[in-house]
């Protein structure tokens, strides 16, 4: 489930049961410190931020006037990454429920992972930064999926949570080889490397990876994290690989790193920025 602020209505992250995509609301750490449910006030200012996602959340459908919705959320003072978790969750868990229902074909996932993409390059507009830090030689983070391992929506997601971090980072093409994926991953040279393993047959290819990795020479051997939907809640499954389990994009960070911009940390609303996400 996702685990989201009920007072300044940001992602703090997910928890058990990892396969359902409904909100849980709680108060992230930073509206604690700060004691803001004393301050009736602030309440009343995040109020249409409420609304604007319980409207979202009933209709699920992000087909329809893309960047009219994207707008109105940003006007709200809602961080781009918030922004994009409170609009894609409700579009996935309406989805979910349809194909469990035998309502839409499986292809509808890949809609949705089109539309994303398509949002994702809306807020990245007035980002050009961004592109710098997609197009960097020396990322700090690589992220690559399994071979067979076509669901690229989670990897989209991580990559603009670094990139709202300040955090350069590639996306290896789905299509390599394992030894086409460590090739890669030796020249690049990054500090870290994210495996997306979305269903459970790519768990053996993501064990081939994770361990033709580990044997890498030490200057170019990265850290490695394995996430992804076959893994949620069934991290245990991971003892004894040379990696570690990623299940929130938080993870890919280090203490010092996810610095927000002073535009981004500046809060309308409560003052919060938003950091909740990240611990």
């Amino acid at each position: 489930m996702i685990r989201w602020c009920a007072y300044c209505q940001t992602y703090i992250g997910e928890s058990a049961p990892f396969d359902r995509y409904d909100f849980t609301h709680g108060i992230c750490p930073k509206c604690i410190r700060s004691h803001a449910l004393m301050d009736e006030a602030g309440v009343a200012r995040i109020r249409p931020v409420a609304d604007y996602f319980a409207k979202v959340g009933e209709t699920g459908n992000l087909g329809d006037a893309p960047r009219e919705l994207l707008a109105e959320g940003l006007a709200l003072g809602l961080d781009p990454w918030d922004l994009l978790m409170g609009i894609v969750t409700p579009a996935l868990r309406r989805i979910g429920e349809r194909w469990a229902n035998g309502e839409v074909p499986a292809s509808a996932e890949c809609r949705l992972s089109q539309v994303t993409s398509a949002i994702l390059a809306l807020l990245s507009e007035d980002q050009p930064h961004y592109a710098a830090l997609r197009e960097t030689p020396r990322p700090e983070v690589v992220l690559v999926s399994p071979p067979g391992n076509h669901h690229n929506l989670g990897v989209q997601l991580v990559a603009f949570f670094l990139l709202t971090r300040n955090i350069s980072v590639k996306v290896l093409p789905a299509c390599l080889s394992t030894p086409e994926l460590v090739a890669m991953v030796e020249h690049l040279a990054p500090r870290k490397v994210g495996i997306s393993c979305a269903l459970p047959e790519h768990l053996r290819p993501t064990r081939e990876i994770v361990t033709a990795l580990a044997a890498l020479p030490e200057p170019a051997r990265p850290r490695v994290y394995v996430g992804g939907y076959a893994l949620r809640g069934q991290e245990a499954c991971l003892e004894g690989w040379p990696c570690q389990p990623c299940t929130t994009p938080a993870d890919l960070l280090g203490p010092s790193e996810g610095t927000r911009t002073p535009r981004e940390r500046v809060d309308p609303r409560c003052g919060c920025g938003g950091e909740g996400q990240a611990s």
